[in-house]
């Protein structure tokens, strides 16, 4: 909710909570931003949710849009049988401060399988999942207009199938290592290029004879695939190897074959494990274009995980 208070405090006003809450205070600030002008759409699992959204929408003389979360093969939130979607669906229908809108249907797991056509195969998992659930809601006369899912590892499957009204991609903005490996439209080429990096510099050598940097656990978000360090010159970035982990300040460059180890002082740039909690650590975004600085971004929204 805070990420999504901060986009509305920037003046976006067409929102949606993907996720489900338990807060009486979350689910208040959320209707409070929808009496102040936020068409906002939120994600519900249970009745009991339901109900709290239909409260607080009363309360502040609003209306808030509903989807129901179904479970396709994520295990982390949402119903997974035809009866319970409909139940809810109803619930959400029958409330006069409420407007059922849709159904989400997210797997996140698809994303990340690296082989096209094991992806497919995950893909139609989800499919076989969430069709029953979908033909139950138009039996009850409950067809949600808004289907959505997918995501930055899926996408081109699902449009391919056509089943979501909308896909949730992300990542593909940015890019990461967790992503770098994942044959996105099947024909093994590169379809998003890495867009994000983080400058560090060398700070030290290690006893061992490393390059030490300062860019550790505070800088990366280091649930992913090892960062590539990166050395901009005239002619282009040279691979001068992978770095590790070593503490909450600082990093080890693991030279590459032929590399010998960078200077005191050398600022090298890295790719990222994981774009999302990545850029949750940082203050602004430097935007470039070549070796020319053209604007610096704050991120608004860092912090605000609440």
């Amino acid at each position: 909710p805070g990420e999504l208070l901060a986009l509305f405090e920037a003046g976006i006003t067409d929102l949606m909570l993907t996720a489900p809450v338990a807060s009486a205070a979350k689910i208040d600030a959320l209707a409070r931003a929808a009496s102040a002008g936020a068409r906002l759409m939120v994600v519900a699992d249970r009745v009991d949710l339901i109900a709290a959204y239909g409260d607080a929408a009363r309360r502040h003389d609003t209306r808030i849009d509903l989807v129901v979360d179904l479970d396709v093969g994520l295990l982390r939130s949402g119903v997974t049988e035809p009866e319970q979607a409909v139940a809810l669906a109803r619930a959400a229908a029958d409330h006069s401060y409420l407007r059922f809108a849709g159904v989400q249907a997210y797997q996140g797991r698809v994303q990340h399988i690296d082989d096209f056509d094991q992806r497919r195969a995950a893909n139609d998992e989800v499919a076989r999942r969430l069709v029953p659930m979908l033909d139950a809601l138009a039996v009850a006369s409950l067809a949600p207009a808004i289907i959505s899912g997918g995501g930055t590892g899926s996408h081109v499957l699902d449009a391919e199938r056509r089943l979501f009204t909308e896909v949730q991609p992300g990542s593909y903005v940015f890019m990461d290592e967790a992503y770098n490996s994942v044959d996105i439209a099947g024909g093994g080429e590169l379809v998003f290029g890495p867009a994000l990096r983080i400058a560090v510099t060398v700070i030290g050598h290690s006893s061992a004879g490393f390059a030490i940097t300062d860019g550790g656990s505070k800088s990366f978000a280091w649930d992913g695939p090892a960062p590539r360090v990166l050395l901009p010159g005239p002619s282009g970035d040279r691979l001068v190897g992978t770095i590790e982990w070593c503490g909450d300040e600082f990093g080890r460059i693991l030279p590459a074959a032929g590399c010998a180890t960078l200077p005191i002082g050398t600022v090298v740039e890295c790719t990222v494990p994981h774009c999302d909690p990545t850029i949750n650590m940082h203050d602004v975004l430097h935007v470039m274009s070549g070796d020319r600085l053209v604007a610096q971004w704050a991120v608004e929204g860092r912090g605000r995980a609440d």
